[in-house]
């Protein structure tokens, strides 16, 4: 008898686990499937915190290239503009250097003058 009571003990027991067993399943599913939400959720939303940070980076960074080539092309236009006015200038001294030298004769002589001697002022 005491097998018979010790084996429906037992079977008793067993059957007990299992259904612990199968109760802890249904959590254990019911907890993977709101871990695998989870996991889910805050990959899309780490995904969108970065495609967001990365875009508004990317609009800004095109919005700074632009002012840039902006700055590049006024700056290449008044430089330019001075090399022009660089080259009028050295044009216009070249210029003026030629003609004066096309006009000025030199004819040197050389006067030995004393130092007692007054000079006059001729009036033709």
């Amino acid at each position: 008898m005491n097998k018979a009571v010790f084996l429906n003990s037992l079977s008793k027991q067993y059957i007990n686990i299992q259904l612990k067993v199968r109760q802890n399943y249904k959590i254990l599913d019911s907890l993977k499937i709101v871990i695998t939400f989870l996991i889910f959720f805050l990959t899309i939303g780490i995904y969108g915190y970065f495609v967001n940070i990365s875009s508004t980076k990317w609009y800004f960074l095109r919005q700074e290239m632009k002012n840039l080539e902006d700055a590049k092309f006024t700056h290449s236009i008044s430089q330019i503009e001075v090399l022009k006015k660089e080259k009028s200038l050295w044009d216009n001294i070249e210029t003026n250097i030629a003609m004066k030298q096309k006009k000025i004769k030199i004819d040197e002589k050389v006067v030995y003058v004393s130092y007692k001697q007054q000079m006059a002022v001729n009036k033709n």
